[in-house]
C-alpha cells in the first residue's frame, strides 16, 4: 500500500485453494460459505489467504520486501538494554532463494520475538510511526513524586498516517 502497488478493492484470482509457485505449492485453508473466484486485499486479509498475500507481495521487487519487513523492525534487536536480546532472523535479499519472496509473505523464513512482533504492529497503530519501546512508563518515590518518565522516541516513519489507517481497516475486517 505504502508503495503504490496495491489499493484495498485490488483482486488476485483465488486459484480454487491451490496456487504452484517455483514448484511449491501454497494452499488456503478452505472457509465457510462459497469461495469467490477473485480475491481483494481485503479478503485476502480476513480470510489470512496465503494464495491472495504471495500474489500481491509478487507485486514488490525483492529489495522493497526486504526494506518494508526491515523497516517495521523485524530482524534486528529492538534497543532495549537487555544482553539477552535475540536480533530475529531476516536474511538479505542475496541470501534469498525463488520461494523466499513467497515464503515471508506469509511469515516464513523470519524469526522474531514476541516484542519484535508487537513492535512491528505499533505503526499501524501509531499511524505510521516506530517507536522506541518502553517497558517502564514511569517511577515514583513513595511520595508520589515523579523520579523517571520514560519520553516517547520516534526511530523512523513506516508507513503514512493514512496508510496506517487503511491497514486498521483491512485488519479489523
Amino acid at each position: 500500500l505504502q508503495r503504490g502497488k496495491v489499493r484495498a478493492n485490488d483482486r488476485v484470482p483465488a486459484r480454487g485453494g491451490t496456487y504452484t509457485l517455483h514448484g511449491r505449492t501454497i494452499h488456503d485453508e478452505p472457509h465457510a460459505g462459497p469461495t469467490p473466484s477473485m480475491l481483494t486485499l481485503s479478503d485476502v486479509i480476513r480470510l489470512s489467504s496465503n494464495i491472495g498475500i504471495v500474489q500481491f507481495a509478487d507485486r514488490l521487487q525483492p529489495r522493497e520486501q526486504y526494506e518494508a519487513l526491515r523497516d517495521f523492525g523485524l530482524g534486528t534487536p529492538t534497543g532495549l538494554p537487555y544482553s539477552s536480546e535475540a536480533d530475529g532472523t531476516l536474511r538479505p535479499p542475496a541470501d534469498w532463494s525463488k520461494q523466499s519472496m513467497a515464503s515471508l509473505s506469509m511469515g516464513y523464513e523470519l524469526a522474531v520475538t514476541p516484542l519484535q512482533l508487537a513492535l512491528a504492529y505499533a505503526p499501524i497503530a501509531n499511524g505510521g510511526e516506530l517507536v522506541e519501546p518502553v517497558l517502564v512508563k514511569e517511577i515514583r518515590s513513595v511520595d508520589g513524586d515523579v523520579i523517571y518518565r520514560s519520553e516517547r522516541r520516534v526511530v523512523r516513519r513506516v508507513i503514512s498516517p493514512q496508510v496506517a489507517a487503511s491497514v486498521r481497516k483491512l485488519l479489523a475486517g
